[in-house]
């Protein structure tokens, strides 16, 4: 078992996606913790229904957003973009209210249901790791995770009681979110369409 962990610690990659996903649960947990608080503080009615819809827009997109970077055969792509878009949408939370509010809400589900099943296949298709590391890799890769979702409400949450105000705790949010796709960016592509040299999936050591 720890040489197993040991081989997955040595893939640059790995390293890559864990802090990728360490930074958007910092960004996911403080959304979920906080944004119901701050938008009954500012009288917007029915706030966890409205967090709820956001919710609801990320079960169908864990489908979709799947499903269309396999047809599409491109995952980083996926990794980026979506990341940089819930990182706006976050700061339209701070300052939209009715249909605005509603829209970006939806959108930021739809760009976070996305980042998770693309995600979780990266590792498996990976050169490196394939079906032999991938318990192992992803276990490193959920140890950042929730150790970034431990930490961001706690910073967030901070950040708006200094201010007494939501938009800083948003705007650390969002650069979270933002700063995440630059390490998505240096990562090789492992999806069925790499590009010339990328490796090809591993199945097995």
């Amino acid at each position: 078992v720890l040489q197993n962990f040991k081989d997955v610690l040595k893939v640059k990659d790995i390293w890559l996606i864990a802090i990728y996903y360490g930074l958007n649960m910092i960004s996911l947990l403080a959304v979920v913790t906080l944004l119901p608080i701050t938008l009954e503080e500012r009288g917007v009615e029915n706030a966890g229904g409205m967090v709820g819809i956001m919710m609801g827009a990320t079960v169908v997109f864990n489908i979709l957003g799947g499903m269309l970077s396999d047809r599409v055969g491109k995952r980083k792509p996926f990794l980026l973009i979506c990341a940089v878009v819930f990182g706006l949408c976050v700061l339209g939370f701070a300052n939209f209210t009715g249909t605005a509010l509603i829209v970006v809400l939806i959108i930021a589900g739809a760009a976070m249901g996305t980042i998770a099943p693309v995600l979780m296949s990266v590792p498996v298709e990976m050169e490196r790791i394939g079906t032999a590391l991938v318990g192992s890799a992803i276990g490193f890769i959920f140890m950042l995770g929730n150790t970034g979702g431990f930490v961001g409400p706690v910073v967030a949450g901070r950040l708006m009681d200094m201010s007494d105000s939501s938009m800083p705790g948003f705007i650390f949010i969002a650069a979270a979110l933002i700063l995440s796709a630059v390490f998505i960016i240096p990562m090789k592509e492992t999806g069925r369409k790499r590009g010339p040299g990328e490796a090809p999936v591993a199945h097995g050591h």
